[in-house]
């Protein structure tokens, strides 16, 4: 239900960046208990992730995520990915997937200006990496891994560089896990 009560989500999201902000801090980096992790990943992203678009979320969330080491964030980041196993939660990845790989289709080097999809690529892309980065980047992702069209990879970036602090910070979770698997034939690509 949090998902429903934007002003209730931001509102945690606040207490939450309080709360991180007023943590001893060990080498930089604010060490939290099990159970405000287990928050972070059970209950706050997936309520943002039923959220439209939204950039003022999209920075708070990673306001919060940024005090946190490294080891934390990606594990919140993988439990995160599980959650999308739920109705509501599944729903939005298949719509999320679905408008990426539409707005994917579209992605050309040189877009002319009259093609608005084309040309605006990187703010459709955004949008979606507001309250979906799994999703979005993980489609992108999967073009690249197979050998698509490699020609494909500078428009891709250009596509990304305007996405906020988070969707770098998960594109980077997303290419370690991916790079870490197993050499295998669907990815010809990347085992070169």
């Amino acid at each position: 239900f949090l998902h429903t009560d934007i002003y209730l989500l931001v509102s945690l999201w606040r207490v939450l960046l309080v709360y991180v902000q007023g943590r001893e801090k060990v080498n930089g980096v604010a060490q939290l208990d099990d159970a405000i992790v287990a928050m972070i990943y059970r209950h706050l992203l997936p309520a943002a992730s039923l959220v439209p678009h939204n950039p003022q979320l999209s920075d708070l969330m990673w306001s919060v995520m940024q005090h946190l080491s490294v080891f934390q964030r990606f594990l919140i980041y993988s439990c995160w990915e599980t959650m999308y196993d739920g109705f509501l939660l599944k729903l939005v990845y298949e719509k999320t997937k679905a408008a990426t790989k539409q707005i994917l289709k579209r992605v050309v080097s040189n877009a002319e200006r009259r093609d608005l999809i084309a040309h605006q690529s990187h703010f459709h892309i955004c949008k979606l990496c507001h309250s979906n980065p799994i999703p979005t980047i993980e489609t992108m992702l999967r073009d690249v891994e197979i050998g698509f069209n490699v020609n494909m990879i500078q428009p891709y970036v250009e596509c990304t560089q305007r996405c906020p602090e988070m969707t770098a910070d998960v594109m980077s979770f997303m290419l370690t896990r991916n790079c870490a698997k197993p050499v295998s034939g669907s990815r010809t690509f990347l085992n070169q």
